[in-house]
C-alpha cells in the first residue's frame, strides 16, 4: 500500500510497536511489561494520530485490525489479565480518537471493533476497563448509521447484555451501570427500528423510570450521579 512520506518514516516504527507490544505477553519475567505496554500503546496512538494522512488509513487499520498483531488482538489476549489495565484503557482511548479520526472508514472493521469491544465488557473485571469500551461503541454505532451493518454487529444481542448488566444491581458498578444505560440510549437512536421490532424501547422507558426513582427516593444512600447521567443522557 502506497502511503505518505510522513507515514512511510513511521510505518516501520508502527509494526516494531506492535510486534513488541504483544511479544510481553510472552516474556518469562513479566514484571516490568504492564508498563511497557502502557507506553509502547502511547507510542502507536502517537504514531496513527499524529502522523495519519488520509492515503494512510487502510494501512494502519490493517495492522490495527490484524487478528494476531493488532491492537484489537492485543486487547483479546489481555481481557483476564488485570495486571494490563492501564495499557486496555490507553488502547481503547486510542480506539475512540482513532474512529473520530478516519470516521466511516472504520466500517470493514466494525465488526471487530464491536466484538473486541463486547469481549472486554463481559469478561474484564476491572469497572475501569469496562467502562472504557462504553465510548467506543457509542462512537461504532454513529459511524455505522444508515448502513447495512446492523445484523452483522449483532446490535440485538448487544442489548439484550447491556439490559443483563442492569440487572445484577449488587455487582454491577454505579459507572457501568451509568454507562450501559447511556449506551442503550445511543442504540436507540441509530438503529430505532431494531428495537422496535423487539419491543425494547417499552422495557428501556422503565428501565430509566425505575433506575432515576430509585436514585432520587433512596433514603439510606446518595444519588450514584453517574447512573443519573447515564438516564439522561439515554
Amino acid at each position: 500500500q502506497e502511503v505518505s512520506s510522513s507515514m512511510a518514516g513511521a510505518s516501520g516504527s508502527l509494526e516494531t510497536q506492535l510486534s513488541a507490544l504483544h511479544a510481553l505477553l510472552t516474556e518469562a519475567e513479566p514484571g516490568h511489561a504492564p508498563v511497557e505496554a502502557h507506553n509502547l500503546v502511547a507510542d502507536v496512538a502517537q504514531i496513527c494520530l499524529r502522523h495519519t494522512q488520509e492515503r494512510d488509513v487502510a494501512y494502519c487499520c490493517s495492522l490495527l485490525f490484524h487478528e494476531s498483531t493488532g491492537i484489537t488482538a492485543f486487547l483479546r489476549k489481555t481481557v483476564t489479565l488485570d495486571q494490563f489495565q492501564p495499557a486496555k484503557v490507553e488502547a481503547l482511548s486510542f480506539l475512540l480518537a482513532f474512529l473520530e479520526k478516519i470516521g466511516r472508514k472504520v466500517q470493514p472493521h466494525a465488526v471487530e471493533v464491536k466484538d473486541v469491544c463486547m469481549a472486554v465488557f463481559s469478561r474484564d473485571r476491572l469497572s475501569r476497563v469496562k467502562c472504557a469500551t462504553f465510548p467506543v461503541l457509542k462512537k461504532l454505532l454513529q459511524l455505522t448509521i444508515h448502513s447495512q451493518l446492523g445484523d452483522e454487529l449483532r446490535v440485538s444481542s448487544m442489548v439484550d447484555k447491556m439490559f443483563l448488566e442492569l440487572t445484577k444491581k449488587s455487582q454491577t458498578t454505579p459507572t457501568v451501570k451509568g454507562g450501559a444505560l447511556s449506551l442503550l440510549g445511543v442504540i436507540s437512536e441509530v438503529y430505532p427500528e431494531l428495537m422496535v421490532q423487539k419491543d425494547y424501547p417499552d422495557r428501556l422507558l422503565k428501565v430509566y423510570v425505575s433506575m432515576l426513582r430509585e436514585q432520587m427516593e433512596s433514603r439510606t444512600r446518595k444519588p450514584e450521579l453517574s447512573v443519573i447521567a447515564g438516564c439522561l443522557e439515554g
